[in-house]
């Protein structure tokens, strides 16, 4: 399709729906719900009704458009200035239509053009003790937000651990974190209107695990040089040694203990774990290990 038959189709789009867009811009004694897709003159058509407004003798502070981004409301708050500094000029001198926009481009700051945090910000700081607000309070940035609940979870844990919560000790009974759940809480704060259901469950066998953990341990530790390379040893030989250590010093026959071994390694077994296996198999194979 060519520039000029999208052009041509443009306009006629604007043809279509003339109706429509007048509409907006001079009713305005009425509430209006506009459905248009991107770049069809939403913006547009909301300046030219915000200044009807203006010229019909509204109050410029009286008058709030609230947007969901801040580029938004620069860009709303830059194209209305225009505007009315449009509508003054082609207006006469001193007559009512100038001097409207005269006092609109002079209190232009005391209109509402934001984003709906902002806007939400604006009204509760106005009416903070209908709801016992601290009026001083300040708004939560994206980054802050994380740095507030993982401040807040971590003072709840605090204050369930003094108070010898039974769903803390409940945890330690099966081996869980409860730092690990921080995931859980976040994802339970962002979708808040849905109901998580609870479902109690078995806990797993840990016996062959640990066989299979104990084997691969031992192999591992065969396949290690007697003396500490001259470069050191690598990370897969630092955490054999770990785990040698770990065996000795804890009781792996406790499920508990076991699992919490696993959870503190395991991205590091899972990266190692298959590697060592297939070399195993090629050992017993005759091959040499990865051909």
């Amino acid at each position: 399709m060519s520039a000029a038959t999208d052009a041509g189709n443009d306009h006629a789009a604007w043809e279509g729906d003339a109706v429509a867009r007048e509409r907006i811009r001079t009713d305005l004694d009425c509430n209006m719900l506009v459905e248009a897709g991107a770049g069809s003159g939403k913006t547009t058509s909301l300046v030219g009704r915000m200044c009807s407004l203006v010229m019909r003798g509204e109050p410029v502070e009286s008058i709030a458009a609230v947007t969901f981004t801040r580029k938004a409301a620069n860009e709303l708050s830059e194209r209305f200035q225009n505007e009315l500094e449009k509508h003054r000029a082609e207006s006469e001198a001193g007559s009512e239509p100038w001097l409207r926009c005269e006092r609109a481009l002079r209190d232009i700051d005391r209109a509402f053009l934001g984003t709906i945090h902002s806007f939400c910000a604006r009204i509760l700081r106005e009416h903070p003790l209908e709801i016992s607000l601290d009026p001083n309070f300040a708004e939560v940035s994206e980054n802050g937000w994380e740095e507030l609940c993982r401040r807040f979870w971590n003072r709840w844990l605090e204050r369930c651990k003094s108070n010898g919560d039974a769903m803390l000790a409940g945890l330690a009974g099966v081996g869980v974190d409860p730092q690990a759940l921080y995931r859980s809480f976040t994802r339970v704060l962002q979708y808040m209107d849905v109901d998580f259901p609870l479902v109690e469950t078995v806990l797993p066998e840990t016996t062959a695990c640990r066989g299979k953990l104990e084997a691969l341990l031992a192999r591992a530790r065969e396949m290690m040089p007697k003396m500490q390379p001259e470069g050191g040893r690598d990370e897969l030989m630092k955490l054999v040694k770990r785990l040698e250590y770990a065996r000795r010093s804890d009781d792996w026959s406790d499920a508990n203990i076991l699992r919490n071994t696993g959870a503190d390694h395991s991205d590091f077994l899972r990266c190692h774990a298959e590697p060592l296996g297939q070399r195993q198999y090629d050992e017993k194979r005759g091959e040499e290990p990865g051909g």
